[in-house]
């Protein structure tokens, strides 16, 4: 008898057992869903609409619009096809996961633009976020001045969408009290469209080749995609900003020393979490960040 309800008990703490580690998987699953997806032999950053799972306290379709930007900013599943599409024109996938329908391009819409740049979560990313950064800069800002609705989302829509947003927000957006970052007149009145006067500024520059198709379905030609890739994309793109601010005739954009700084930096994510609560970059891509701006060299070109 004492050996029966030794086995009943034993029953019980394993159908407990398995209970809790169900849950623990599927609240790691919320949590960090490339980390699932790759555990789980989903490699090669593919994931099926079938796949997709409410987040804690209905939080996984959430997004939110940042003030006056235009820019949204969201979790994966906010970006999921094809009903992302009523509500978005452009969306900037900041992560190394991809929607099937939107990985082959077949789930994206003549008029829309997407773009993956495939970047791993946290510490562990060790250099794309800053390789991706300018091109997904240069992706977001032409779509908003064309006045279309632009998603950037990552995995949970804390970490690395808010980089790539700050990043934008610290160049193009007014950073005033009251200004709920609207875009700056200098980068709205453009008798052009920013990706080609970036590409028309590195072509003169550097003899970049002449567009010849688009990079996937990022609606940006793959030669401009290739050229700010990386550091010296970023110097190509920094560069730009500071010969256009120049030609528009703002004063001091040659004077100071960077374009963004850790207090400006601190500035615009203030900003941000005030429409989206959600933002809290870690301090490893905080660090990137600096990096992009802080870095001396773009200055004496």
């Amino acid at each position: 008898r004492s050996r029966s309800r030794s086995r009943s008990r034993s029953r019980r703490t394993d159908g407990e057992t398995d209970r809790i580690i169900n849950i623990l998987v599927q609240q790691a699953r919320v949590e960090d869903e490339e980390w699932y997806q790759h555990s789980n032999g989903g490699g090669g950053g593919r994931v099926s609409n079938n796949d997709d799972h409410d987040g804690p306290n209905g939080g996984a379709y959430y997004s939110s619009i940042i003030g006056k930007s235009g820019m949204s900013i969201g979790t994966r599943q906010s970006g999921r096809p094809p009903a992302c599409w009523d509500d978005f024109d452009a969306i900037l996938n900041v992560t190394a996961m991809e929607y099937e329908e939107l990985a082959s391009g077949e789930g994206v819409p003549d008029d829309k633009a997407y773009l993956c740049c495939p970047v791993a979560e946290g510490k562990k990313d060790k250099y794309e976020l800053e390789n991706w950064l300018a091109v997904a800069v240069v992706f977001v800002i032409t779509n908003l001045v064309r006045e279309r609705r632009v998603l950037i989302h990552c995995a949970q829509g804390m970490d690395r969408s808010v980089a790539v947003a700050m990043a934008v927000c610290a160049l193009f957006c007014n950073l005033d009290e009251g200004s709920d970052l609207a875009l700056q007149p200098w980068c709205t009145d453009r008798h052009t469209s920013i990706d080609e006067e970036v590409s028309c500024h590195i072509r003169l520059c550097e003899k970049m080749g002449v567009e010849r198709r688009y990079y996937k379905s990022s609606r940006m030609g793959e030669s401009l995609v290739n050229a700010l890739k990386g550091r010296e994309g970023r110097k190509r793109l920094l560069s730009w900003v500071l010969d256009t601010k120049s030609i528009e005739g703002i004063d001091g954009c040659w004077e100071t020393t960077s374009l963004a700084d850790k207090d400006s930096l601190r500035v615009v994510l203030h900003r941000i979490v005030r429409f989206h609560e959600r933002a809290s970059p870690s301090r490893s891509t905080m660090q990137k960040l600096n990096r992009f701006f802080l870095s001396s060299g773009y200055e004496q070109t």
